[in-house]
């Protein structure tokens, strides 16, 4: 058994060693699976004295990913300035105008324009998409303030009033019968 254990032992040394040599001589690419052709390489940018720099030559802000939440008045409040300035513009203004004098983010104006739409504040000049016009309602509209929900109870109250809408059961006429005997 001992000869057949070396002779295996030695095959198994032979392929450690010929697996580290291929290892050793692979490129990282190959080793990470990444394919590598002229095209999807990425050109890498020192940073500059500046600040940071990006690929395509914008500013070198970065936005964050998302917006801070905002409440409903906050939402309406913004519609209403947006309402406000239409007013300014007869010949109405385009989304892209309206953001830039207001100074809002690409993501929150349409929300705020769905708003103003619905409460008729504002209203569709014309165009359609990118080119629709806004102008102001011909009459200004005071907006609607949503009901609060009702709370809802907490849950001993709820288990509590349940407790009280279920029938009580009565007893059985066994235990009725046990119970007159044991009185006897």
């Amino acid at each position: 058994m001992s000869l057949l254990a070396a002779s295996i032992q030695a095959v198994i040394d032979g392929f450690v060693d010929q697996l580290l040599h291929t290892v050793r001589n692979a490129s990282l690419d190959d080793l990470l699976g990444v394919e590598s052709s002229p095209r999807k390489r990425r050109r890498v940018v020192a940073p500059s004295a500046d600040g940071p720099s990006t690929m395509r030559g914008g500013s070198g802000k970065k936005k964050p990913s998302r917006l801070p939440r905002r409440s409903a008045e906050q939402i309406e409040a913004t519609a209403r300035a947006v309402a406000n300035l239409l007013r300014k513009h007869a010949g109405g203004l385009r989304s892209e105008q309206i953001r830039v004098e207001l100074g809002l983010d690409v993501r929150e104006v349409p929300r705020v324009l769905r708003l103003g739409l619905e409460d008729k504040m504002i209203r569709v000049l014309g165009g359609e998409k990118r080119s629709t016009t806004y102008g102001a309602a011909s009459k200004p509209v005071k907006t609607k303030t949503k009901a609060k929900p009702k709370p809802v109870p907490k849950a001993k109250t709820r288990i509590k009033a349940e407790a009280k809408k279920m029938p009580v059961k009565a007893k059985s006429k066994k235990n009725s019968v046990h119970a007159s005997a044991a009185a006897a």
